[in-house]
């Protein structure tokens, strides 16, 4: 004679060593899972540091540029000022001949005095 309800009876212990193998098995799929938690992690915060300093470099170099433009824009006039007033400064090769004709010709009239 079987019973209707069909009813399936293990024992404690057989039902402790499956729950003991299940256990384990979670544990390495929690610690699985921890670590690829923390490798996604380290790979965001990668991702975000490369971010950051992928705009702070371009940033960097415009200033820069900008600053160095503007700085000899600002100081250009002044910097053809001086090299005028330093041109001037130098005599030529015609003003020196200019100077000793002159000189030759007064001596020369002098002496013819």
């Amino acid at each position: 004679m079987t019973s209707k309800d069909e009813t399936i009876y293990i024992k404690e212990e057989t039902f402790n060593l499956k729950m003991n193998s299940l256990e384990k098995r979670f544990d390495k799929l929690e610690n699985l899972i921890e670590t690829e938690i923390r490798l996604n992690n380290q790979a965001h915060e990668h991702l975000q540091t490369s971010i950051y300093w992928g705009f702070a470099i371009p940033t960097l170099t415009i200033a820069v540029v900008i600053a160095i433009v503007g700085f000899f824009v600002t100081l250009a006039p002044s910097l053809r000022e001086n090299s005028k007033r330093k041109e001037a400064k130098y005599t030529t090769v015609e003003q020196v001949q200019n100077i000793v004709d002159n000189a030759i010709s007064k001596a020369l009239l002098n002496i013819g005095k």
